[in-house]
């Protein structure tokens, strides 16, 4: 095994195929990772001091960390944190089935190697994903310090073998599926509510992303700059990766409309047969219509119906009430800070984390 640092965009164009042939290949899928979605990434937003550290076998490329120096601590310690873009992403490394253990290996012996302390930062896991817990569990086995900093869980669904049907009847109250109900009735008085699904790239397609920048622009998004239609490099990137996943069956993108009207939609793209969902939005005009219940209801209903998606993924809090009430199941997802075999390392770790309780107890007795 022997490792290298790719840091251009050039760079990635030259070993494309090698990337391709990783992502068709790899343990866990991580659509974001992959070359045509990271290359992006990488040119819409701004991550300065960006890098990819790739690990080959021969000449097989057979691991892919895309990572960004940062300096979450204001010391002169070299710091680097896993690409990450809020509601975007998760942080799944790529590693070939065949050699994912020789990749973590590899891995950890660049990052504890030599006399130069390292601390990395490592936004996202998933507690589902096995390859996560084989990393880490190395990473403490290879001396590594791993902390973790923050647990959260969301809302999911598990949707292997279920019908439509029976999906409802255990997972939706009485009283949802009769407001529902009652909503659409009111509705057909204003042209009827329908819903449509995307999957594979169309001349749909980029009038489904029109319907959704329209129904997140039409809200509190908007307000704070998340939306699609306030922020032009984040459109072109939601273009770009939705037409990449349409032309490899891992885009779910659900619209629906009152008569003519644009009400609800939702993006998702899949990853090992789980979809998850990065963007949504609805007209605020219809939110007591309760028209993002009803068109999560019509993703459901079409990825059930569907049969290649097994688990939804809300990406987003489980306490949210339009997740709450539709996707009844809860996974773990966590932030991890972990310093390298370095003693210099592990002190400042240390000193990181006690200072945090520290000020966690200023507050807990300013407040009693």
């Amino acid at each position: 095994m022997r490792h290298n640092i790719i840091c251009s965009i050039e760079e990635l164009d030259t070993l494309q195929g090698s990337f391709d042939s990783l992502s068709a290949n790899s343990f866990e899928q991580n659509i974001n990772y992959e070359v045509t979605a990271l290359k992006s990434l990488l040119t819409n937003f701004e991550y300065v001091n960006w890098f990819v550290f790739c690990v080959w076998h021969d000449e097989l490329l057979v691991g892919a960390f895309p990572m960004q120096r940062v300096k979450r601590i204001p010391i002169p310690v070299f710091q680097c944190t896993l690409l990450f873009e809020n509601h975007l992403m998760s942080c799944i490394p790529l590693m070939h089935k065949n050699y994912y253990e020789d990749v973590i290996n590899e891995f950890w012996r660049w990052f504890n190697r030599g006399n130069r302390p390292k601390l990395l930062h490592i936004p996202e896991l998933l507690s589902s994903s096995e390859l996560g817990r084989l990393w880490l569990e190395r990473g403490k086995c290879a001396g590594s310090k791993v902390k973790l900093s923050v647990r959260h869980c969301r809302a999911v669904a598990n949707i292997k073998s279920i019908d439509f049907d029976t999906y409802c009847s255990s997972h939706l109250s009485a009283r949802l599926k009769r407001v529902n109900l009652q909503n659409i009735k009111k509705m057909m008085g204003m042209g009827g509510y329908s819903a449509e699904t995307i999957t594979v790239a169309s001349d749909d397609l980029m009038a489904g992303l029109d319907l959704l920048k329209f129904v997140e622009g039409s809200g509190w998004k908007r307000d704070n700059g998340s939306a699609i239609a306030v922020n032009p490099n984040l459109e072109k990137y939601i273009r770009e990766i939705a037409l990449y996943a349409a032309n490899n069956r891992r885009l779910v993108l659900t619209t629906s409309k009152i008569g003519d009207i644009p009400a609800g939609a939702f993006f998702g793209l899949v990853n090992d047969n789980k979809l998850c969902i990065y963007k949504i939005g609805y007209n605020q005009e219809f939110s007591k219509y309760s028209i993002g219940i009803l068109t999560l209801i019509s993703l459901i209903e079409h990825v059930i119906n569907d049969g290649l998606v097994e688990v939804i993924d809300s990406c987003a809090a489980s306490d949210i009430e339009i997740y709450n009430r539709c996707l009844p199941l809860r996974e773990e997802w966590s932030e991890y800070q972990i310093a390298s075999s370095h003693w210099i390392s592990k002190h400042i770790l240390w000193a990181v984390f006690k200072s945090r309780k520290m000020r966690v107890l200023i507050k807990q007795k300013i407040k009693g």
